[in-house]
Order: C-alpha cells, then sequence, then structure tokens
C-alpha cells in the first residue's frame, strides 16, 4: 500500500514541477494565476501537457493517464485553437503532436533526437501562451527566458532522459 502510494506522489510530483517551472519562466505573479480566467484556463491546459510529458520520460507507462491528459490537451488546446489562431497556438499543436509521436510511435527511435525533441517541447509552447495572455506582447526578455527554459530543460533532463531509453530499448 505504502509503495503505491509513494508512486503515486512521485507521479504527482512529476508533474507539477514543470508546471511551476513554467509558471516561474513566464514571469507572472502566482496569484494572477488564479485571478485572470484566461490564465487559469492555460494552467489546467498546462497540466494536461504536463501529464503527458511525464509519461514521455516514464518508464512504468499509465496508458489510462495518458490517454486522460491527452483528451484534455486536445479538448482545450482545439478549444483555444478555435478562438484564436495565433502562431503561438498552432506551436502547441506541434508540441502536442511531437509529445505523442514520441509516447506512440517508434518512429524516432534515435535517443539523441528524442531527447532534443523532448527538450523543444518541454514548455515552450505554454510559456510563450503564459507570456502572450498576459503580457499582450514578447519582450527581449521573454523571449531569452524561453530560450533558456528550452536549453535547460536539454541539458538537465538528458541524464534522466538517456537512462530511461537505455533501460527501455534494451529490457
Amino acid at each position: 500500500m505504502t509503495a503505491n502510494r509513494s508512486a503515486q506522489i512521485q507521479l504527482v510530483i512529476k508533474i507539477v514541477i514543470p508546471l511551476v517551472v513554467w509558471m516561474l519562466f513566464s514571469n507572472i505573479g502566482l496569484a494572477s494565476f488564479f485571478t485572470n480566467h484566461d490564465l487559469l484556463y492555460l494552467l489546467f491546459l498546462a497540466l494536461g501537457f504536463s501529464g503527458i510529458l511525464s509519461q514521455i520520460r516514464s518508464k512504468d507507462k499509465q496508458p489510462i493517464l495518458f490517454f486522460a491528459c491527452d483528451a484534455v490537451v486536445a479538448v482545450l488546446g482545439a478549444k483555444l485553437l478555435m478562438t484564436n489562431g495565433s502562431f503561438v497556438n498552432w506551436l502547441l499543436v506541434l508540441d502536442f503532436c511531437l509529445a505523442n509521436l514520441l509516447i506512440l510511435t517508434k518512429l524516432i527511435n534515435e535517443p539523441h533526437c528524442q531527447w532534443i525533441i523532448y527538450g523543444i517541447i518541454s514548455g515552450s509552447g505554454i510559456v510563450f501562451l503564459f507570456n502572450v495572455t498576459y503580457h499582450h506582447y514578447f519582450s527581449l526578455m521573454a523571449l531569452m527566458s524561453i530560450t533558456v527554459l528550452i536549453f535547460a530543460n536539454i541539458f538537465f533532463s538528458f541524464p534522466v532522459f538517456m537512462k530511461i531509453v537505455v533501460t527501455f530499448r534494451y529490457s
């Protein structure tokens, strides 16, 4: 019972940590996420996307969690795309498609390519959406923050990601 509970707590932490990092990189006050209706909507979208990304990194994939998060992101993303078809929303659709490509297919079987794709999709679209929704513009500082976010995800996720890919591939 405690092993199952520990695994659930670890899963929640794996989903919440990227969300907190994206919120910090967006340079928006924490209270704004809960008072601004648009940011709260995007927070739920980001939570679903973070769940999908946690399944990419996980050795023990949970199909129910993946399909639930996939459905949340698909529905909320489609609603966002229908209301506002901007570049940022299309970037999120691309991130969503690439995440599903990494999870569902063996089309990309080279570990370094998987790692680079994971680093790029890990938060760039979400942080863009947060910035555009709250600030209504991009500043040079916001663009630099997003670039740092992408490279930090690539750099810090490399050992964990490679360990999962190697053990998954050769087991």
